[in-house]
């Protein structure tokens, strides 16, 4: 799926139109891991991202050309602070079951996720879109649209679960610690989780929402080697387990 006036997919006479409109030039500019949309610079998120709450963030798919990106402005974000207030939670294993039962509860299949963007599509203006290197436009949707739809799949829930574990360490509710957002292929395809380790001890949770999986990889990293795959989970202690202290 593109996002493209070379190769539309979408027959609507406002379709046609948006991207006949788009055609006649760029709306959003992109540099040095930023990206400006709509007057505000957005960090491009990537798994030396240390802050959650204090900087607006966007998520672009592991295939940019047919992803759409998610944008996370904390400071517009309602819904999604709303779902925070409303949490009440005290173990990673209940933050990850109210991710999954309570903000993105549809069971979202590829199929799903296209009907939303394209639906998502027809309801915005070009201004809603960025313009990649080859010319191809992508829809930048926040993240509040997909809670509103209650649709999401492993990329909007790892990066609501960095959200929610940033504010419970700024609220004490958790000891200070490091978030990583993590990207990675593991046995069935591209997927996403977090990891988070306390400053004071030496775990390291794998906490995967989409999935539903909370480890501590320090003590039991081999017991998500069926589903992950080992070299998969050996990168990510490799990666990110020294510079998480």
């Amino acid at each position: 799926m593109h996002f493209s006036t070379s190769n539309l997919m979408f027959d609507s006479p406002k379709s046609v139109a948006m991207f006949q409109e788009l055609d006649r030039g760029a709306l959003i500019h992109y540099r040095d891991r930023v990206l400006t949309h709509k007057n505000t610079e957005f960090n491009v998120l990537t798994g030396f991202t240390e802050y959650f709450t204090v900087q607006p963030l966007i998520s672009i798919g592991s295939s940019p050309l047919t992803r759409e990106i998610i944008s996370l402005d904390p400071e517009n974000s309602p819904l999604l602070q709303q779902k925070y207030d409303q949490f009440s939670g005290a173990s990673f294993e209940e933050l990850v079951a109210y991710i999954r039962t309570r903000i993105f509860h549809i069971k979202t299949s590829e199929r799903l996720m296209n009907a939303f963007i394209f639906e998502w599509i027809e309801r915005h203006t070009p201004h809603d879109f960025t313009l990649t290197a080859d010319n191809r436009y992508l829809p930048v949707i926040p993240l509040d649209d997909f809670i509103r739809s209650g649709v999401g799949v492993c990329r909007h829930s790892a990066l609501t679960a960095a959200y929610f574990i940033d504010r419970l360490i700024q609220e004490g509710r958790l000891p200070p610690g490091s978030i990583r957002y993590v990207r990675d292929t593991i046995k069935f395809g591209g997927h996403a989780w977090v990891l988070y380790c306390p400053t004071d001890s030496e775990e390291i949770w794998h906490i995967d929402p989409h999935l539903s999986v909370v480890v501590n990889c320090r003590t039991d990293a081999e017991s998500l080697y069926p589903f992950y795959g080992q070299e998969a989970i050996d990168r990510q202690l490799s990666r990110f387990g020294q510079g998480l202290r």
